[in-house]
């Protein structure tokens, strides 16, 4: 029995050793697995610590590079409005660092990827405050100004150029369809991103022709060396304007506009809804007929008998110079005065019929035909005897006239009508024998029947048939051009140099609305036969030697009420197809739908316009490096400006925008300081899209938007 009990004891004493040898096992087995359990959560936390180090170094390398932005848009202290390169990246560093992955390169156009890969963008190391390199980073800046801003263009039919959905799309290089791009914005919504546009719309090609970002300051005027003041809001009615006087003529005279006050008054009258002028003894653009020639013709008999026979008649000529029929009909009214002078011999050769006033109701015979003359005659008879064998003639006849509209007087001459009797014609034949007869006339033409006013000697705004007989087979021109304009249009005909700065023909236009575009500024006079100039007239000298030859009111005034604008093109761009584009189906005529701007047309435009580069302000579209009156196929003087005219809302010389693609690596440098034998710990990628002021505010800084900014999966 105690044999037995023994064994039995033995037996448990070893089920013990083996429980505790279990237990340290599993013991062991926790701990191995807490140490590597810690180990892999150091591990996470030490590259969560690393990658957040990357992160932050992409934030330095964005900061750097809008740095380096600085430099890279200065030439010689001075900023410059537009980059002259597509790609720059990181320089001063060491190493070819690989900023660019697949993601990061469909941020870009294709057609550009492999020069950014070759921009040899190199490392910039970030030190502690020990110097030990604790990081690095590199980047690559791609200039996507100019080009046309996908999420507000086209859709629209092509008028004055109000807004960027007016530019025409068919001929952009990239869209493969026009109504299926358009169709798939509509349905889109707004594209963030350049890959969302190229991947999602997948009608534009690599998209080397579009941004999806834009914007222009449009509040304060300026130069290359910042703000000079603000813009002159002119989109309203006259009644707004009027509240705005002095505003608008110190604009108008900063401008370089000579006479501002008449063009302010101008500007009234072409936006208003009457067709009556606030001055008659201003240059006038309302819609109304104008006073433009006085002939008297004088024919008298006098037969071998003594018997004396004629008629002798006054016609007064209307010019209606504007190119759209008027919306009212008007009348004339005319006063002749007959002054019999001291050598004439027969009171019956004297035509008394003519004297007293005189009215001729429906003028225009209903609403006045675009680029219409007309007269008015008033023609009486006369007769008596006498037994001398020579007679002799002497008289003078005065003219003045006014015509009404519906409104109210419309045009006078004299202005103020009362203030003499208006232009004297001398009707003289000295010596008139028997059995003979004569013809004679006389006349004063008004050069510029806008300005026609002055009637006693003290501006030369008539000229005599005395002046004008002067010229090669002269004759009077009732109902037609008078002479005197074709001798200023064109005085190289008649043998004289061309000495005035004038327009080339005087054809107007006058909208009775609000402006719609900054253009329209140039329908107005601002002294005779001329108008606001939007480019320079090449060919002939300047009168106003203290004005430009062309005026800058592109860069004084805006129509629009917001202080900043997107969807426009700028015109630094050295893409001629984008610039064409807003060019492109412009009509010359926004009041007619006959021409329009074609495709070749609108290239040649733009070639010229980047061969003249580079802009500071919209205005030096008007510089003579560009040959607008060639470019346009109408001949009046307002098809050569409507390029300007029509396509100056569409365009901007301030919007630059560039994408930055950064990369940053959490950096450990190897023994010894030895950055080329150290250890990459963690990377971040980043792309950013940067939009630029290339003006510097008033404390000499460019105003930078960071518009949007990812990390990059790759």
């Amino acid at each position: 029995m105690k044999t037995c009990r023994a064994r039995r004891n033995s037996a448990r004493d070893g089920v013990a050793i083996v429980v505790v040898l279990g237990l340290i096992a599993v013991l062991m087995m926790m701990a191995v697995a807490f140490s590597i359990h810690m180990r892999i959560e150091r591990t996470g936390a030490s590259n969560y610590r690393y990658g957040v180090q990357a992160r932050h170094m992409v934030w330095a390398g964005l900061a750097n590079a809008i740095q380096d932005l600085d430099g890279l848009m200065e030439s010689g202290g001075q900023p410059l409005m537009y980059p002259d390169w597509r790609i720059a990246s990181s320089t001063g560093g060491s190493g070819n660092a690989g900023v660019l992955s697949s993601t990061a390169a469909s941020y870009m156009p294709s057609s550009i990827v492999e020069e950014a890969r070759m921009s040899g963008a190199s490392w910039q190391y970030v030190r502690d405050d020990k110097g030990v390199e604790r990081g690095r980073y590199s980047f690559v800046i791609v200039n996507g100004s100019g080009l046309l801003d996908a999420n507000l263009v086209g859709g629209e039919t092509r008028s004055t150029g109000t807004n960027s959905y007016e530019i025409q799309l068919d001929n952009v290089p990239g869209i493969t369809s026009v109504s299926e791009f358009l169709n798939k914005a509509g349905t889109d919504g707004r594209y963030e991103t350049f890959p969302e546009l190229v991947n999602v719309n997948r009608r534009v090609g690599d998209g080397s022709s579009f941004s999806v970002y834009s914007l222009t300051p449009y509040k304060d005027t300026y130069d290359i060396g910042g703000p000079t003041g603000e813009r002159v809001y002119i989109g309203g009615d006259a009644s707004e304007l009027a509240t705005k006087k002095n505003d608008i003529l110190t604009a108008l005279s900063d401008a370089g506009v000579p006479n501002p006050s008449l063009v302010y008054s101008n500007l009234l009258d072409y936006v208003d809804t009457d067709s009556v002028p606030r001055a008659l003894n201003m240059g006038c653009v309302e819609r109304t007929p104008m006073i433009n020639e006085f002939i008297v013709l004088y024919q008298i008999s006098f037969d071998a008998g003594g018997g004396i026979s004629g008629t002798a008649g006054v016609i007064t000529e209307w010019v209606y110079p504007f190119v759209t029929a008027s919306k009212e009909p008007f009348s004339m009214s005319y006063d002749i005065a007959i002054t019999p002078k001291g050598a004439n011999t027969v009171a019956a050769t004297v035509p008394a019929g003519l004297a007293g006033s005189h009215n001729q109701a429906n003028l225009t015979g209903g609403n006045a035909s675009p680029m219409s003359y007309g007269t008015v005659p008033e023609v009486t008879t006369f007769s008596g005897s006498t037994t001398n064998m020579t007679i002799t003639v002497d008289f003078d006849v005065a003219v003045k006239a006014y015509i009404d509209g519906p409104g109210g007087r419309v045009d006078e001459v004299p202005a103020p009508y009362g203030a003499n009797n208006g232009l004297q014609m001398t009707i003289s034949i000295p010596s008139l024998a028997q059995g003979s007869s004569v013809t004679i006339t006389n006349s004063w033409e008004c050069r510029d029947p806008r300005f026609n006013w002055v009637t006693d000697g003290s501006e030369p705004q008539w000229y005599s048939f005395a002046m004008m007989s002067a010229l090669p087979a002269f004759t009077v021109s009732p109902g037609a051009e008078n002479r005197v304009v074709d001798l200023f249009f064109n005085p190289g005909t008649y043998g004289f140099p061309d000495a005035f700065d004038l327009d080339d023909d005087m054809y107007m236009h006058v909208a009775d609305r609000p402006l719609q575009s900054l253009g329209e500024l140039g329908y107005l006079c601002y002294d005779w036969m001329r108008t606001v100039r939007l480019y320079e007239h090449q060919s002939t000298p300047n009168p106003y030697p203290e004005a430009k030859k062309y005026h800058e009111v592109l860069d004084h005034f805006t129509i629009w009420t917001n202080d900043y604008r997107r969807g426009l093109v700028n015109i630094n761009t050295t893409n001629v197809d984008v610039l064409a584009s807003a060019f492109y189906r412009m009509p010359e005529e926004e009041y007619s739908t006959n021409r329009l701007m074609t495709w070749a047309n609108a290239q040649a435009i733009a070639q010229q316009i980047v061969a003249g580069r580079p802009y500071t302000n919209m205005s030096e579209l008007g510089k003579s490096s560009i040959d607008w009156a060639a470019l346009t196929t109408g001949p009046t003087e307002i098809c050569k400006e409507s390029a300007i005219r029509n396509t100056c809302g569409l365009l901007t010389a301030r919007d630059n925008l560039f994408t930055v693609i950064i990369r940053a690596d959490s950096f450990s440098t190897g023994l010894g300081g030895n950055a080329s034998k150290g250890m990459t710990l963690a990377t971040s990628r980043a792309v950013a899209e940067i939009w630029r002021d290339p003006v510097p505010d008033e404390d000499g800084n460019h105003r930078v938007l960071i518009r949007s900014f990812r990390y990059l999966d790759d």
